[in-house]
């Protein structure tokens, strides 16, 4: 910044931003007559300013297109903002200038090409997928961390699935649980209540099937956590049983 040009000082973070959504404000816009600045636009952690030469491209770690926004006094962008590619079983929420949170999470039409319901009203903390790889870390810990009570053989069946069921709908990942129906193919229905249509040869080939033809990137991601919450919420034995009889 030249002597000349304005600066603004203080936290101008969102009141809104969930939370492992992370951002630091940059100045933006073109030099005015008085040499001050446009103002300052709110951009995802791991976006640069630019340099005298120009802006500077940052990936940020997550799906998504980068958009200019104002030029230098060379004629170059100014900042590069970064919008977060939809997911196609989510959507984008805007939490602040120019800042946009994934989230994802629900049950999906029988075509798999969207959610049932593409404005569920609300959504909840922990079904936003941050973008920054820290935020991210922290995010997955939560998604893959098991139930204290590990599930045995003599535990109670229902009561189980209605622990796993919450914790895939909280954390965003109850749509990799659904399935096409194999007695109604215009309906989608939830292994979770009933996997007693499937044998598991054919609930692990349904499943295959789905992940390749039908999942997005943030699917897969999250077919990948819920298996390994699955893994970390059973006792020891179930799990080896778990792992030689499932890829």
């Amino acid at each position: 910044m030249t002597e000349n040009q304005g600066s603004r000082s203080g936290d101008d973070r969102p009141s809104d931003v969930p939370v492992g959504i992370n951002v630091e404000p940059v100045q933006t816009g073109t030099e005015g007559a008085g040499g001050g600045t446009g103002g300052t636009n709110q951009v995802p952690q791991g976006t640069t300013t630019p340099t005298a030469e120009g802006a500077q491209r940052s990936p940020s770690a997550g799906l998504g297109a980068d958009t200019v926004v104002g030029t230098t006094r060379s004629g170059e962008p100014a900042v590069v903002l970064f919008k977060p590619e939809a997911p196609k079983f989510g959507g984008l929420t805007k939490v602040g200038t120019d800042q946009w949170a994934p989230w994802t999470g629900g049950k999906p039409k029988a075509d798999w090409t969207e959610l049932e319901n593409t404005d569920p009203g609300s959504v909840v903390a922990t079904q936003y997928r941050p973008t920054s790889i820290t935020s991210k870390a922290k995010s997955q810990a939560y998604h893959i961390d098991g139930l204290t009570n590990k599930f045995s053989c003599t535990s109670d069946l229902q009561t189980f699935q209605k622990k796993v069921k919450k914790h895939l709908v909280d954390h965003g990942m109850d749509t990799i649980a659904y399935v096409t129906s194999p007695t109604d193919p215009r309906q989608v229905v939830s292994i979770l209540n009933q996997h007693g249509l499937f044998t598991l040869e054919e609930g692990c080939m349904v499943g295959n099937d789905q992940k390749d033809s039908v999942f997005d990137l943030y699917s897969l991601e999250n077919n990948n956590d819920a298996k390994d919450f699955l893994l970390a919420s059973v006792d020891a034995d179930l799990e080896k049983q778990l792992l030689d009889d499932c890829d």
